[in-house]
């Protein structure tokens, strides 16, 4: 079972939502493992998607003492995730107050993703989703996209209307009907990995009890900078105009259906951001700003901030407990400000 599809599951069984929190595993990290220090138990990658940390320092910031949320953080998300999730999960009667959108340049320069079209998230939701003009940025190649477009065709759209009126409920019905059941097996596994293991996620399929974080604030450090390398070999354009496009899509779908709206820039450390030159840096900070200000989302900018230092941080780019529970404090600080 995907990691988000689970979120999917904690999504329609959370009534009167407040906020959903939307991302990759860099938020998921910071959530996650404030979540196990704070209740001082394990918690579940799969089904444990309930923001225990960032519920309490909202609740503390805001004085209301209900607050509801969901994390849909998947490890390895795209824009185009996003985009799909919120045309699926969110009508204009039925949606969140707030929706959390964390970013970072791997978001929109990921060389190892060949196109949107092959995550797992678009595989599972596209055929409840019009993709409209979307389509041409979903596939890098031509013939990709036609053979979806002829299957989608010859059965989404020819009955497009019946569709459009099952397709939430079979969501719902599908993520409802999802065990959490966890054996011994699974239990024997998560106390033999590496500690750090669980939270990076990913595509793919993880049984409930397979992916848990112990509520150990001393995780070792691990250099990570190899993987960035790689990620950011091949500077693709394509892979850039496609993802901030469905980014800007996602902005304009919440802001119709009264969605309020904070992107985060996730924190790093230096020696992941200086395999991005300073001009990029530049270009891609005001393309953030003003893509937000367009759309009537507010930026929250922790790529750079000198609170989070190299004790705060897993590797070079994943907080680890301390950093995730600075990390929730600074996002509940700023949401409870957000109008």
């Amino acid at each position: 079972m995907d990691l988000g599809m689970v979120g999917g599951k904690s999504y329609f069984n959370t009534p009167a939502l407040d906020v959903v929190a939307m991302g990759d595993s860099q938020i998921n990290a910071a959530f996650i493992q404030a979540d196990s220090i704070a209740l001082n138990q394990p918690r579940d990658c799969v089904t444990d998607r309930n923001c225990v940390a960032l519920k309490r320092s909202l609740e503390h910031k805001s004085k209301d003492r209900n607050v509801n949320l969901v994390n849909l953080a998947i490890g390895g998300a795209m824009p185009s995730d996003y985009y799909l999730m919120s045309r699926a999960f969110f009508t204009k009667e039925y949606h969140p107050k707030l929706v959390i959108l964390s970013l970072s340049p791997r978001s929109f320069l990921d060389s190892t993703l060949n196109s949107a079209s092959t995550t797992e998230t678009f595989q599972f939701l596209s055929p409840y989703v019009d993709l409209k003009h979307l389509t041409n940025y979903a596939f890098n190649n031509s013939i990709e996209k036609y053979f979806w477009l002829l299957k989608n065709k010859l059965t989404i759209f020819k009955y497009r209307q019946d569709i459009n009126l099952a397709g939430h409920s079979f969501i719902k019905q599908g993520f409802n009907s999802l065990s959490a059941k966890t054996n011994d097996k699974t239990q024997e596994i998560i106390f033999n990995r590496l500690p750090a293991q669980p939270i990076y996620g990913g595509n793919g399929f993880v049984n409930p009890g397979s992916s848990v974080v112990l509520p150990n604030p001393n995780v070792p450090f691990r250099g990570n900078k190899a993987e960035y390398v790689k990620r950011f070999a091949q500077l693709k354009d394509k892979t850039l105009v496609a993802q901030s496009t469905f980014f800007i899509a996602t902005l304009q779908y919440l802001k119709s259906i009264g969605v309020k709206v904070i992107v985060v820039d996730m924190p790093m450390l230096p020696p992941v951001r200086d395999l991005l030159p300073p001009n990029f840096w530049q270009k891609y900070s005001t393309n953030l700003k003003n893509k937000c200000r367009d759309n009537q989302a507010v930026w929250l900018d922790l790529s750079n901030d000198g609170e989070f230092t190299q004790n705060d941080f897993l590797d070079y780019v994943h907080l680890n407990a301390r950093g995730g529970q600075k990390f929730v404090d600074r996002l509940a600080k700023f949401a409870s400000q957000v109008n």
